[in-house]
Protein backbone atom coordinates (compact mmCIF):
# COMPACT_ATOMS: atom_id res chain seq x y z
CA UNK A 1 0.00 0.00 0.00
CA UNK A 2 1.23 3.41 -0.94
CA UNK A 3 1.84 5.79 1.57
CA UNK A 4 -0.87 8.33 2.21
CA UNK A 5 -3.26 6.11 -0.07
CA UNK A 6 -7.56 6.24 1.13
CA UNK A 7 -9.56 3.45 0.94
CA UNK A 8 -13.15 3.11 0.51
CA UNK A 9 -15.79 1.65 2.74
CA UNK A 10 -17.75 -1.59 1.33
CA UNK A 11 -20.86 -3.00 3.07
CA UNK A 12 -21.21 -6.57 2.79
CA UNK A 13 -25.55 -7.05 4.06
CA UNK A 14 -26.74 -10.64 4.80
CA UNK A 15 -28.53 -12.96 7.31
CA UNK A 16 -28.09 -15.75 9.49
CA UNK A 17 -30.35 -18.33 9.77
CA UNK A 18 -30.69 -19.90 13.27
CA UNK A 19 -32.98 -23.34 14.32
CA UNK A 20 -34.47 -22.94 17.80
CA UNK A 21 -37.92 -23.55 19.46
CA UNK A 22 -40.67 -21.93 20.11
CA UNK A 23 -43.39 -21.98 22.91
CA UNK A 24 -44.71 -25.60 21.63
CA UNK A 25 -41.23 -27.26 21.12
CA UNK A 26 -41.97 -26.89 17.36
CA UNK A 27 -38.51 -25.90 15.55
CA UNK A 28 -38.74 -22.30 14.08
CA UNK A 29 -36.26 -20.50 11.53
CA UNK A 30 -34.78 -17.08 13.19
CA UNK A 31 -33.15 -14.87 10.78
CA UNK A 32 -30.62 -12.61 12.02
CA UNK A 33 -29.93 -9.55 9.14
CA UNK A 34 -26.26 -8.29 9.80
CA UNK A 35 -24.11 -6.18 8.33
CA UNK A 36 -20.14 -5.82 8.01
CA UNK A 37 -17.87 -2.98 6.69
CA UNK A 38 -14.44 -3.29 5.02
CA UNK A 39 -11.76 -1.11 3.73
CA UNK A 40 -10.66 -1.78 0.45
CA UNK A 41 -8.07 -0.43 -2.21
CA UNK A 42 -7.70 -0.68 -5.58
CA UNK A 43 -4.80 -2.83 -6.86
CA UNK A 44 -3.27 0.64 -8.43
CA UNK A 45 -2.65 1.73 -5.10
CA UNK A 46 -0.59 -0.61 -4.14
CA UNK A 47 3.07 -1.31 -4.86
CA UNK A 48 4.49 -5.03 -5.51
CA UNK A 49 1.56 -7.28 -6.41
CA UNK A 50 1.24 -10.19 -8.69
CA UNK A 51 0.93 -9.13 -12.86
CA UNK A 52 -2.76 -10.83 -12.10
CA UNK A 53 -3.86 -8.00 -9.90
CA UNK A 54 -4.24 -5.30 -12.61
CA UNK A 55 -5.93 -4.96 -15.91
CA UNK A 56 -4.27 -5.36 -19.07
CA UNK A 57 -4.59 -3.75 -22.47
CA UNK A 58 -5.75 -5.64 -25.09
CA UNK A 59 -3.66 -5.10 -28.10
CA UNK A 60 -5.29 -3.25 -30.84
CA UNK A 61 -5.37 -4.71 -34.42
CA UNK A 62 -5.44 -1.06 -35.85
CA UNK A 63 -2.85 1.02 -35.59
CA UNK A 64 -3.77 4.67 -34.10
CA UNK A 65 -2.10 7.40 -35.94
CA UNK A 66 -0.67 10.32 -32.66
CA UNK A 67 -0.76 13.96 -33.82
CA UNK A 68 2.18 15.73 -33.97
CA UNK A 69 0.53 18.93 -33.14
CA UNK A 70 -1.66 17.74 -30.42
CA UNK A 71 1.33 15.43 -28.78
CA UNK A 72 3.49 19.28 -28.86
CA UNK A 73 0.01 21.17 -27.26
CA UNK A 74 -0.26 18.94 -24.25
CA UNK A 75 3.80 18.85 -23.63
CA UNK A 76 3.68 22.42 -23.29
CA UNK A 77 0.87 22.72 -20.92
CA UNK A 78 3.57 21.42 -18.77
CA UNK A 79 1.11 18.88 -16.89
CA UNK A 80 2.84 15.42 -15.52
CA UNK A 81 0.78 12.97 -17.45
CA UNK A 82 1.46 9.77 -16.68
CA UNK A 83 0.87 6.10 -18.82
CA UNK A 84 -0.51 3.18 -17.78
CA UNK A 85 -3.44 1.41 -16.29
CA UNK A 86 -7.17 1.07 -17.14
CA UNK A 87 -8.53 4.60 -16.38
CA UNK A 88 -8.22 8.14 -16.95
CA UNK A 89 -8.50 10.56 -13.83
CA UNK A 90 -6.84 13.61 -12.52
CA UNK A 91 -5.18 13.40 -9.04
CA UNK A 92 -5.57 16.48 -7.03
CA UNK A 93 -2.72 14.80 -4.53
CA UNK A 94 -0.58 14.17 -7.06
CA UNK A 95 -1.34 16.57 -9.39
CA UNK A 96 -1.09 14.47 -12.59
CA UNK A 97 -3.17 13.23 -14.97
CA UNK A 98 -2.77 9.47 -15.16
CA UNK A 99 -3.91 8.32 -18.74
CA UNK A 100 -4.20 4.73 -20.17
CA UNK A 101 -2.32 3.59 -23.08
CA UNK A 102 -2.60 5.14 -26.50
CA UNK A 103 -3.13 1.67 -27.94
CA UNK A 104 -5.91 1.13 -25.53
CA UNK A 105 -8.23 3.46 -27.33
CA UNK A 106 -10.08 3.36 -30.46
CA UNK A 107 -8.89 6.07 -31.98
CA UNK A 108 -6.49 9.19 -31.56
CA UNK A 109 -9.32 11.22 -31.07
CA UNK A 110 -10.62 9.16 -28.32
CA UNK A 111 -7.30 9.47 -26.28
CA UNK A 112 -6.67 13.19 -27.14
CA UNK A 113 -10.88 14.13 -26.20
CA UNK A 114 -10.24 12.19 -22.71
CA UNK A 115 -6.78 13.36 -21.93
CA UNK A 116 -8.24 17.20 -22.92
CA UNK A 117 -11.24 16.51 -20.24
CA UNK A 118 -8.40 15.35 -17.44
CA UNK A 119 -6.44 18.40 -18.18
CA UNK A 120 -9.67 20.75 -17.65
CA UNK A 121 -9.26 19.29 -14.19
CA UNK A 122 -5.73 20.43 -13.51
CA UNK A 123 -6.66 23.97 -15.01
CA UNK A 124 -9.79 24.05 -12.14
CA UNK A 125 -7.56 22.78 -9.22
CA UNK A 126 -4.81 25.70 -10.58
CA UNK A 127 -7.27 28.48 -11.21
CA UNK A 128 -9.56 27.54 -7.88
CA UNK A 129 -6.93 25.84 -5.74
CA UNK A 130 -8.99 26.30 -2.57
CA UNK A 131 -12.10 26.48 -4.44
CA UNK A 132 -15.25 23.63 -5.06
CA UNK A 133 -12.53 21.48 -6.80
CA UNK A 134 -10.53 20.54 -3.91
CA UNK A 135 -12.58 20.21 -1.18
CA UNK A 136 -15.11 17.60 -3.24
CA UNK A 137 -11.61 15.24 -3.52
CA UNK A 138 -10.41 15.08 -0.51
Amino acid sequence: MRKGEKGSLVAYANEIVRTDTDDTGADVEIKIPFMKGYTVFNAEQIDGLPGHFYATVPTLTNEIERLDAVEAFFANTKITIQQGGNRAFYSVDRDTVQMPEFRSFRDGESYYATLGHECCHNAVARIMPHGRCRRRNR
